[in-house]
């Protein structure tokens, strides 16, 4: 408990006080005493003043114990500092208890209930609908639970974007020495992309970082590069009017456009971008996959339409498509 005071004796019954358990099981049993609200106008910097007991870790003595609560950490009855105001109280509980995963391999129902001051019905509750979206699951033999696929897939996810930065920067730097033009890496957040990093071209006229940016995806090539890998049902549920926005006057506007552009993108393994995002610039791109074969990202290069004429995307495009595939390797 915060704030934590020793006091000495108090001439008060704890007899017909509730005793409640603590979240940390070394910290012993409490009873709640009193809770004395105080006026904040008179300029005290505390809104109330808790009186616990505690009985100490040994059991044979109880120990009388004055909390002074802040705005934010005001005790319950439980002797639990209130969580912050605005707080839905069954989602703070179920995310309680998955991070009881950091430190425990398997959670029981008991041993959940009593860390977290819950009855078993309504962990079992938590736990059932955990279950059902997988982010739990029950072991048939001993009847504890261990995170579950869904779980574990999105701490994968998160880790896999956090190393795919921490990797790409190489690759971007040979790409960029390579080709002599800005080199960007992004990956897809629905139906736009968002770019992850970028090395800049030396040159004096170059296209600049668009690290940080979210643009349509069907208006970029690396966005492009990204969508061919994905089936024609995840297009249309990206855009379910067929209608797609336009960020210049040589972007794809329909679907039916995208999916054909899409099928040329596949057929040649990489995808291209002649002003579509931006008039006077010119990208090439292609895909990153994992080791399962699932596409994470995709690396571009981007240049000025003075240097990228005819016949620079069909040029660069060799060296796009293998740094793509270096980068794929060390990828998880």
């Amino acid at each position: 408990m915060p704030n934590l005071r020793q006091q000495g004796p108090l001439p008060l019954d704890a007899s017909s006080a509730p005793t409640t358990r603590r979240a940390n099981p070394d910290a012993g049993t409490w009873r709640l005493l009193q809770i004395i609200n105080h006026d904040a106008s008179c300029g005290t910097p505390f809104r109330s003043v808790a009186l616990f007991r505690r009985r100490g870790k040994a059991g044979n003595r109880w120990d009388n114990v004055l909390h002074v609560a802040g705005e934010d950490d005001t005790p319950d009855r439980s002797g639990r500092a209130k969580n912050p105001s605005g707080l839905i109280g069954a989602v703070d509980n179920v995310l309680h208890l998955l991070r009881m995963f950091e430190e425990h391999e398997t959670i029981r129902v008991s041993q959940v209930a009593q860390e977290m001051g819950l009855s078993r019905s309504t962990v079992h509750r938590m736990l059932a609908t955990l279950s059902h979206h997988q982010f739990v699951e029950q072991d048939a033999g001993s009847r504890a639970y261990r995170p579950g696929p869904a779980l574990v897939d999105i701490g994968l996810s998160v880790v896999t974007n956090i190393d795919l930065q921490a990797i790409s920067r190489d690759a971007l730097v040979r790409l960029r020495d390579e080709t002599g033009e800005t080199a960007h890496t992004a990956c897809l957040r629905g139906p736009d992309v968002v770019y992850l990093d970028a090395v800049e071209s030396t040159q004096a006229v170059r296209a600049s970082s668009r690290v940080g940016w979210s643009l349509s995806a069907h208006a970029t090539a690396i966005g492009k590069a990204i969508l061919a890998d994905l089936p024609d049902t995840e297009l249309a549920a990206l855009h379910p009017t067929g209608e797609l926005p336009t960020l210049t006057a040589r972007t794809i506007s329909t679907l039916d456009a995208l999916l054909t552009e899409l099928a040329a993108v596949r057929e040649r393994g990489y995808a291209t971008n002649d002003g579509e995002s931006q008039l006077e610039v010119r990208s090439v791109a292609a895909s990153v996959r994992d080791r399962h074969g699932r596409t994470r990202a995709a690396v571009a290069v981007t240049a000025p339409s003075s240097r990228a004429g005819a016949g620079w995307a069909e040029g660069v495009a060799p060296t796009v498509i293998r740094i793509a595939k270096e980068l794929s390797e060390h990828i998880g």
